[in-house]
């Protein structure tokens, strides 16, 4: 099982609320806590990376807590054993069921038609989860002259600086996923994923 101590450091503080809508919740006083992930760190720990839109979503209860499961299709494959057209289900926390309704900061926020750049790794059979939460989620937006970027999560809350892992990466490697990828556009932004990927993921298929 590979590790993910970048990961695993991020404190979700759920907080129940009425039932309501948004793309990106506002920053609030209940904002969550983690780890700024490493770049190098996100790129290996995704089984794929891909840009996605959700198609549709159901939320329900489970351990009592409120998960909900996307339907997501490739838009367009960058890495891994995604392909495009495929469709995957990504599990996310929080969500509404009835009328109650719960949100989990730091989580990634998968809203019906709004594309995103997601690295994803499995949970089970068939369920895919956002690698680094939040973290491993980038909008895909376009401006005014259809110049087509990626940008960070607006939900990220407060990220504490990353402890470095003992290895043999170069302090140059050692860049945050959002300082890498936010404010990109996506061309240049799958090139760098790919050749990260090549480079980190070479060994598996060996």
């Amino acid at each position: 099982m590979r590790a993910r101590f970048l990961l695993a450091s991020a404190l979700a503080i759920g907080v129940a609320l009425p039932a309501t809508t948004a793309f990106f919740p506002p920053h609030s006083a209940h904002a969550s806590v983690s780890i700024a992930v490493l770049f190098e760190a996100l790129v290996k720990d995704a089984e794929s990376v891909a840009i996605v839109t959700p198609l549709e979503q159901k939320s329900v209860w489970e351990n009592g807590r409120i998960c909900t499961y996307t339907k997501v299709r490739v838009d367009n494959a960058v890495s891994g054993n995604a392909k495009a057209g495929d469709e995957k289900w990504v599990r996310t926390l929080g969500g509404v069921v009835g009328k109650i309704g719960q949100t989990v900061d730091g989580e990634p926020t998968l809203i019906e038609g709004k594309a995103s750049l997601v690295f994803l790794h499995k949970r089970e059979a068939g369920i895919f989860e956002v690698s680094a939460r939040a973290q491993g989620q980038f909008p895909v937006v376009a401006d005014q002259a259809k110049h087509v970027t990626l940008v960070k999560h607006a939900a990220l809350g407060t990220l504490l600086p990353p402890r470095l892992p003992v290895t043999n990466l170069s302090v140059a490697a050692a860049r945050l996923a959002n300082e890498v990828l936010h404010g990109r556009d996506v061309v240049s932004a799958t090139v760098e994923i790919q050749l990260a990927w090549q480079r980190l993921h070479s060994t598996e298929s060996r």
